[in-house]
């Protein structure tokens, strides 16, 4: 008989059993990444002071916790994980349980400025309800940022090479879907949007992806990325 827990209970028992607050790592003065520094630049390009902001998936509050920082009129937190949200209550105005794969967002049509969706997409068997619900709530110019692992990093070729599985794949038992960039854009293609991806880093050690050993990436060595980030626009 299979043990193996559902992506909901192996979120739960995360968060339940994680004693580590929320860190506001905007004011905490410590050295942040490439990839964290990234999305910062994305989010303080666009201006969120009272705009209506959404992350999708929100964790332990690390990205709640920052876009509280610029005002906005109001800070929804999304989950299906009863664990995630009790630690996102206090930072967010608003926090729904969904399940975003098969359930309908309680949003207004048109309403979002700005949705957060950092690592999610790779957990959804089937995202593409989700990402017309997403498009949904956006509103015309808005945009939505996000981040996945990314199947084809360099590590990732590396350990396919030596026999072992890519990164995305070990690094979560929870990660049923992979993208590159053309199935990206694919995803997206019958809405009108605009479509960025961002450059960050690359790591160098096949045997820990975490490790501080990487290489800062531009042009077309972003494909090499340990994650890709794109933003979608909707037009």
């Amino acid at each position: 008989m299979s043990t193996r827990l559902s992506t909901k209970e192996h979120f739960n028992k995360i968060f339940k059993n994680s004693k580590k607050p929320h860190s506001n790592f905007l004011m905490s003065g410590k050295k942040i990444g490439k990839k964290d520094e990234v999305i910062i630049n994305i989010i303080k390009s666009f201006n969120i002071k009272n705009k209506n902001c959404v992350d999708i998936g929100p964790g332990d509050g690390r990205w709640t916790s920052f876009l509280k920082n610029f005002n906005p009129s109001n800070l929804i937190g999304i989950d299906f994980s009863e664990e995630v949200l009790k630690k996102n209550r206090q930072i967010c105005d608003q926090i729904l349980l969904t399940n975003i794969q098969n359930e309908k967002l309680a949003l207004k049509s048109n309403n979002i400025d700005l949705i957060l969706c950092l690592e999610v997409l790779e957990h959804l068997t089937f995202p593409n309800f989700f990402i017309s619900e997403l498009m949904r709530v956006l509103k015309p110019g808005s945009i939505a940022i996000f981040t996945i692992p990314n199947i084809l990093s360099f590590i990732s070729r590396l350990r396919v090479l030596l026999g072992l599985l890519p990164v995305a794949i070990i690094s979560d038992p929870t990660h049923v879907k992979f993208y590159r960039r053309k199935e990206i854009i694919r995803l997206f293609s019958k809405f009108k949007t605009e479509i960025k991806f961002y450059s960050s880093t690359f790591s160098l050690n096949i045997f820990n992806p975490k490790s501080k050993f990487n290489i800062k990436s531009f042009g077309l060595l972003s494909n090499f990325d340990d994650s890709l980030i794109f933003s979608i626009k909707k037009l």
